[in-house]
């Protein structure tokens, strides 16, 4: 076996580490982050002692989210040091997909908080319900798989319609969360 086979190259052969100081932006913001969901975890009602407590899986969560972040700052660190992989990207193109993404999620958001509606069917004893969630999520789902994914129209519409339905369906009909919309 070839001793270049056993090394794991990322998605794209090319790609790399980010820049230290990405990686060092980036844990600092999932640091603060987490910090805040352990914060408002730890201040949520346990109604019986902590097993029941439903901040007990946020909690543990953003732990350990915490601690990647704390492990990729250190990692960053020590190739800062080394000198390896200094410096900002100079792929635009990278940076622009992130803003499309930043400003697509904004407007998905908004969205769902400006568009409401829902349906219902009766289907003998069931009654299936979907509304403005579904459609919108629908919506900003295949757009976002177009622009990253890349594949034909029907294939995004698909999967997206597939996708959101599964977890939409196991959000209203096994949890029993009422979604928003």
């Amino acid at each position: 076996m070839a001793e270049d086979s056993k090394i794991f190259a990322g998605e794209e052969e090319s790609a790399g580490f980010a820049a230290p100081a990405l990686d060092l932006i980036a844990s600092v913001a999932l640091v603060a982050l987490s910090v805040w969901v352990m914060i408002e975890a730890i201040g949520m009602r346990r109604p019986a002692g902590l097993t029941t407590a439903p901040g007990l899986l946020p909690f543990v969560v953003a732990a350990s989210l915490c601690l990647m972040a704390i492990a990729l700052a250190v990692f960053a660190l020590r190739r800062r040091r080394l000198g390896l992989s200094i410096g900002m990207p100079e792929d635009m193109a990278a940076v622009g997909r992130t803003v499309f993404l930043v400003v697509l999620i904004g407007i998905y958001i908004a969205a769902i908080h400006v568009l409401s509606f829902e349906y219902a069917v009766s289907l003998g004893e069931t009654r299936l319900e979907a509304g403005s969630f579904e459609l919108i999520s629908i919506v900003f789902l295949t757009i976002v798989l177009l622009a990253f994914w890349g594949a034909a129209l029907w294939q995004c519409f698909l999967v997206s319609v597939v996708w959101i339905g599964f977890l939409a369906a196991v959000f209203r009909y096994v949890f029993v969360i009422p979604l928003p919309g």
